[in-house]
């Protein structure tokens, strides 16, 4: 009788919660798994998104995205095909999906929102990130995702020996297209589309990889091309370095400079820059740990702790060297793939790495990125104290996460 009377109560149990929705079976309300911390959950204001140039007819416009708190009176279902910008090279490769309404119309009503820059890896896309532009967009930020000309995901398609012989300018150029943008945001909060949607005091620019070091040097970091020789002279592998040091007169010339600095380089970051998250950061080689200082905004690096792109050398210097108010949030045993995932099909058999780790299970580790990011956000430009509790030491504690913090503190 006893062992009947406690299978009736797991199965009434089972009944139960299998007419909860999943958003309530989660530890603080939803996510992709039933474990999520709280910034897991999708925010409640529904996602919209449209796609612009940058500096039409220029001779460097940026393909952009923006994703915002959207009306959506009739409940459309909030999905999106992205095109990824290769129809015409790897038309196969073309599509990736989103969960946003296209074209739909901005709500003002809870604004104006903190704006948030999205810069992609080195040949990498803004769209690969869409997850967590979605995902903070519903949460009551404007987000501007933007690839950088001559570094784009089609780029790397079309010669790939090109990007990389680029790479020395995308150093000069990509701090500087953050400046463009937020140009060009201020603009459309003026007018248009976007009119009285954002508020240009409260600024954060995110970065994946190469978007790491944008993220770092929008916020003020200096190059210090002294330790990036150093660093080089210690690496095997030579060819990326020679390329980059030989082309420092043109990086000179680039930023209007008659010679190449003999010490610190001058700063390329903006003043606007609030906040910053670097993810998965490369090219900190460049920056030294005497640039890193330049940066005093708070700063939220996530990391993995087998990084097989960024060296665990290069990625531990980040996190000594950097000064500002800082949260750092490692992932044990993840590569270089932090902000990976949701991957359609065909993507599987030429990126299959960065669509899924060997390690861990990528819902979960959705699951913490939205959390940690959203969480930080919210905290440093909406100006929330609950979403510093989320962040205090004592608090975050959950398997395989190396975590630790000089800006929340008790």
């Amino acid at each position: 009788m006893l062992r009947l009377h406690r299978f009736v109560v797991f199965a009434v149990f089972l009944a139960v919660i299998s007419a909860l929705p999943l958003s309530a079976l989660a530890q603080d309300g939803g996510g992709y798994r039933l474990d999520a911390p709280k910034y897991a959950a999708r925010g409640r204001l529904p996602v919209g998104t449209y796609d612009f140039v940058i500096g039409a007819g220029s001779d460097r416009p940026i393909n952009a995205t923006v994703w915002y708190p959207a009306l959506n009176p009739d409940r459309v279902e909030e999905a999106v095909t992205y095109d990824m910008g290769l129809g015409e090279i790897a038309p196969q490769y073309n599509e990736w999906y989103g969960q946003a309404i296209r074209d739909a119309a901005p709500d003002p009503s809870r604004g104006p929102y903190p704006l948030v820059i999205f810069s992609p890896g080195w040949g990498g896309s803004r769209y690969m990130g869409s997850y967590l532009c979605e995902h903070l967009a519903s949460y009551g930020f404007v987000i501007i995702g933007i690839e950088h000309p001559s570094d784009t995901l089609a780029d790397l398609f079309a010669d790939y020996d090109e990007v990389t012989a680029n790479t020395y300018r995308s150093i000069i150029d990509r701090p500087r297209d953050v400046t463009t943008t937020l140009d060009y945001a201020d603009a459309m909060n003026s007018d248009g589309l976007m009119l009285g949607m954002i508020n240009m005091d409260k600024v954060a620019v995110m970065g994946v990889s190469f978007g790491g070091y944008t993220a770092f040097a929008a916020a003020g970091a200096q190059l210090d091309m002294r330790y990036f020789a150093e660093w080089c002279a210690n690496e095997r592998d030579q060819s990326e370095c020679q390329m980059i040091l030989d082309k420092q007169p043109e990086m000179a010339e680039m930023i209007g400079l008659e010679a190449v600095p003999e010490a610190l380089w001058p700063s390329l970051g903006d003043a606007r820059v609030d906040a910053i998250i670097p993810i998965i950061p490369g090219g900190g080689r460049y920056i030294g740990p005497e640039g890193f200082k330049s940066v005093t905004v708070p700063t939220m690096i996530l990391y993995s702790t087998h990084d097989e792109t960024v060296a665990q050398s290069e990625t531990d210097m980040i996190l000594e060297s950097v000064t500002a108010p800082k949260t750092s949030v490692g992932f044990q045993g993840a590569d270089h793939n932090l902000h990976g995932g949701f991957c359609p099909d065909a993507w599987l058999s030429i990126a299959y790495n960065f669509c899924y780790d060997f390690v861990w299970d990528m819902d979960r580790l959705h699951d913490l990125m939205n959390h940690f990011l959203t969480a930080f956000l919210v905290s440093r430009l909406q100006e929330d104290s609950l979403a510093d509790t989320h962040l205090k030491p004592a608090i975050v504690d959950f398997a395989g996460i190396e975590y630790q913090t000089t800006d929340f503190v008790d």
